[in-house]
């Protein structure tokens, strides 16, 4: 659970980490536990992220608490076969160190993102804010590419063998964005190029996820380019974002 110092009710986040190559994955979901079927959906997805094919043998490992014992269960379930459910040793932290160490890192990233991005735009962001959820996704993101271990190589280039190659840009920036060609490519006077909300990377792809400002719908594209640093950050555009990532539209 995170929460913001003014929030009453705390936002629940399923963190998920990769055992041999300490990637991470990260997400908002609408309750803690296997009441919603969102939060299994998004466990499968971190499999298939971490390249466990369906029905492969797989080791699924969690604390003891009901919640997510059940919630582990339901994602056993629906990986069809091979998911060996691993208990850990009894008031014994220790024996769950990696899964804890993956929570606390990813907390630590998401507090520094957050407070990074309310420098930039002068303002304050709710952690029920649909910006926020996208916030986690991210941070995640951000520990597996860019954290490096004592072998000098990132989770993500343990899990996929390559380094990453990508521009450095920073969550909520305002750029420009420009849309796949289509049919009228080459016939219709209109701009190409649009303004957006810079909300991450796919995280097994080379397009971006951008908000259209004009639109205030989600973009995936491939083609970006930022702005001068004088016109990157927007308080209201920021807070205009009100496109959940898919699968975590509160309910």
């Amino acid at each position: 659970f995170v929460r913001r110092e003014e929030e009453e009710d705390p936002t629940p986040v399923l963190v998920a980490k990769h055992r041999q190559s300490r990637a991470a994955r990260s997400w908002v979901v609408p309750r803690k536990g296997a009441a919603e079927a969102v939060a299994a959906e998004l466990g499968e997805e971190g499999l298939r992220a971490f390249g466990v094919a369906r029905g492969q043998e797989v080791i699924l490992k969690c604390d003891n608490e009901p919640a997510i014992v059940a919630l582990r269960e339901r994602i056993a379930s629906r990986h069809g076969g091979g998911a060996l459910l691993q208990e850990p040793a009894a008031h014994e932290h220790e024996s769950n160190g990696v899964v804890e160490s993956g929570v606390k890192l990813s907390k630590g990233m998401l507090r520094v993102l957050l407070l990074a991005l309310e420098a930039r735009i002068a303002g304050r962001l709710p952690c029920s804010h649909p910006a926020f959820a996208w916030l986690v996704a991210h941070a995640s993101a951000v520990l597996t590419k860019g954290l490096r271990g004592k072998d000098g190589k990132t989770p993500h280039q343990r899990l996929f063998g390559k380094e990453v190659v990508e521009e450095g840009l920073e969550f909520g920036e305002k750029l420009r964005w420009k849309p796949p060609r289509g049919p009228s490519h080459g016939v219709l006077l209109e701009a190409r190029w649009h303004t957006g909300i810079w909300l991450g990377r796919h995280w097994s792809g080379p397009t971006h996820w951008v908000f259209d400002l004009a639109t205030k719908t989600l973009k995936e594209c491939r083609a970006i380019q930022r702005v001068p640093a004088s016109e990157r950050w927007d308080r209201v555009s920021v807070e205009s974002v009100c496109v959940w990532p898919r699968h975590q539209e509160p309910t």
